[in-house]
């Protein structure tokens, strides 16, 4: 189908509806790309030379919800999977801290799998990680992208 989700792995948290707070950071493989300068993160997301993820931090467990280009049509895929846990509130490296919300894990999967980019054509313009990322914080975390100001994870 053109729609595409996908799980890296199976995951007890596709069904876990269970509200509670969440930690969310925006991630960077670049260390560089985390600075302490005042870009809102509208312009703080258009580096391309970085691929941006989000990391949602549950006392118990932290998943990962990025952009993953698959087959030979490059076509989007939304992706969940889980990281190792450091502890909660022990921010991975790399991060932004953007706020804490309430929300349960199957959130989560349905941001992921509602997407409206996913089953698009990737394009490194236009349809990229960036345009995929400000999708989710506008409508689905509700961050105003052009007064918001990423905190350096503590």
């Amino acid at each position: 189908t053109a729609r595409d989700f996908s799980l890296a792995e199976e995951l007890e948290e596709e069904t876990d509806m269970t509200v509670r707070p969440v930690k969310v950071y925006l991630a960077s493989q670049k260390a560089e790309a985390i600075s302490t300068d005042t870009r809102t993160l509208r312009v703080l997301t258009h580096d391309p030379k970085v691929q941006w993820v989000l990391i949602f931090a549950y006392p118990n467990r932290e998943l990962l919800l990025s952009l993953d280009p698959v087959g030979e049509e490059s076509l989007i895929r939304s992706v969940v999977s889980a990281l190792p846990q450091r502890g909660y509130g022990v921010p991975a490296p790399h991060t932004l801290f953007l706020k804490e919300l309430d929300m349960s894990p199957v959130d989560i999967f349905y941001i992921g799998s509602d997407h409206p980019h996913n089953g698009l054509e990737y394009h490194p313009t236009t349809q990229n990680c960036h345009e995929w990322l400000l999708y989710v914080l506008e409508h689905d975390l509700k961050v105003n992208v052009d007064t918001c100001y990423a905190s350096p994870a503590q």
